[in-house]
């Protein structure tokens, strides 16, 4: 139901009712009205008619730390906008075959190559930003979840074992597909709003990013004479997908608005041969950490 009051004969939409409560204006957030022997609501002040401070919380956890936050009592707080965020994904290792005499026409042709390919980066973790009405004593608590190990760790490199350019060797590579270590997926940051008895009312659980793929190598080989060529390709690794897909919401009449996007926390990076850091291929892990971030909406007048 809108509440309306008459002014100067026209009637008009009251959004922000006021109560003088011992000489002190205070914001109304309800009203009801007896109708028929019972209470019904009548009119409930809509979030946008509050302030929106900044964090009153920006919480880091890593996998099994957890924590609350519990809603100020006696400041007139209708509504909380909370942002979670899970952990990214690791990074996949990269692959490479170094400098080595190349296959022609199923002969060894005695030019050199090197081979290089990137390993996957680890996706971005899920996020969800969500506005929900809160009562005096309610609280927010949240942890960091997996079920597997080593989250949001990196992949390991390959390096395939061709031979430089010398005399040939009885020791060689099988023919083959050979690929680098994938990285490992991001935890989940759970996070629910719950009254002050412990019911949950909100469940907001958002997931931890997926690992990035190692990169791929193939070979076959050549002989001429005492000499071993190789024939080399390989393809990177895909970019990981985000833990958007694994987001996990549950909401009641509480929850005013529910929005999920991709996280912002740093993913691995994949595996390269090339980097000065990643001499072997591996990748890089994820930044190790998830989020949990709250804003109060206060009142104009309490």
């Amino acid at each position: 139901m809108t509440l309306h009051i008459k002014e100067s004969g026209s009637w008009r939409t009251v959004d922000q009712p006021f109560v003088n409560v011992s000489g002190t204006w205070k914001t109304v957030r309800e009203v009801h009205i007896k109708h028929g022997g019972s209470w019904r609501l009548s009119h409930t002040t809509p979030y946008t008619e509050y302030n929106l401070g900044s964090y009153v919380l920006e919480q880091n956890l890593g996998e099994d730390e957890s924590g609350t936050y519990t809603i100020p009592t006696g400041q007139g707080i209708a509504y909380i906008q909370i942002y979670v965020e899970g952990q990214a994904g690791g990074g996949g290792g990269g692959t490479n075959a170094p400098e080595h005499w190349t296959c022609s026409g199923g002969n060894v042709s005695y030019t050199t190559a090197t081979s290089v390919n990137i390993g996957g980066y680890g996706g971005l973790a899920g996020a969800i930003t969500c506005i929900h009405r809160v009562y005096d004593g309610d609280y927010v608590s949240w942890g960091g979840y997996s079920d597997g190990p080593a989250n949001g760790s990196a992949g390991s490199g390959y390096s395939l074992p061709v031979y430089k350019p010398i005399a040939f060797t009885a020791s060689y590579p099988t023919p083959g597909t050979y690929s680098a270590g994938s990285g490992n997926n991001g935890f989940m940051t759970q996070c629910n709003i719950r009254n002050s008895s412990g019911t949950s009312k909100a469940q907001l659980w958002a997931g931890g990013g997926r690992g990035g793929p190692g990169a791929t190598i193939s070979v076959s080989t050549c002989v001429t004479g005492s000499h071993r060529g190789f024939t080399v390709t390989g393809a990177n690794g895909a970019y990981a997908e985000s833990g958007q897909a694994s987001n996990s919401i549950s909401t009641g009449s509480g929850a005013i608005s529910v929005v999920q996007s991709d996280g912002i926390l740093a993913r691995g990076g994949g595996g390269n041969v090339g980097y000065v850091f990643a001499s072997e291929g591996n990748g890089w892990a994820s930044q190790n950490i998830g989020q949990v971030k709250i804003k109060l909406y206060t009142p104009d007048k309490y």
